[in-house]
């Protein structure tokens, strides 16, 4: 009887929870699903950028690495997954106040900043996943607003993972 009334709590318990807040306890990750998610969405809203995926450093873990580049300009870009929305939280807060965030961005992620030359260096969380956005073009006059343009691109993509 106890263990009746136990499991029709508990299915009442998840069944009874928001969509959004599963949402919030999503832990992606499969570094293949997001870097699929990633193409498709730069693919449609920023046609032709060429993608090339890279290795991360040796003993650098769980972490995609991938680079798009046009004509004119390459976006690095870098995701690391954590166990948990909580330690992304922290290791990207701990970012912000070690590069001296130059402008919080509310409308990039879950919590995102800019900051490097001109803040041409994005960096936000969505979920538990820690991203990092950087363009490097010698005479595009316009590169932090498109590197801000495929940092919220990316910040979509992983929005419905």
């Amino acid at each position: 009887m106890i263990r009746t009334t136990f499991l029709v709590y508990m299915l009442a318990l998840f069944f009874g929870l928001s969509s959004s807040s599963v949402a919030q306890l999503k832990i992606v990750k499969d570094l293949d699903q997001i870097s699929e998610a990633v193409q498709r969405a730069v693919q449609e809203k920023m046609p032709g950028w060429k993608h090339r995926r890279g290795q991360p450093i040796t003993g650098s873990g769980n972490v995609l690495v991938e680079s798009y580049s046009s004509k004119d300009a390459t976006i690095k870009l870098s995701v690391i997954p954590y166990d948990s929305k909580e330690e992304a939280e922290k290791e990207i807060k701990d970012l912000f106040a070690k590069e001296g965030a130059q402008r919080r961005l509310a409308d990039l992620g879950d919590e995102g900043c800019a900051w490097g030359y001109r803040g041409s260096k994005f960096a936000f969380r969505r979920h538990n996943l820690n991203v990092f956005v950087s363009i490097e073009a010698d005479d595009m006059t316009d590169k932090e607003k498109v590197a801000k343009q495929f940092a919220k691109v990316v910040a979509d993509a992983l929005k419905d993972l």
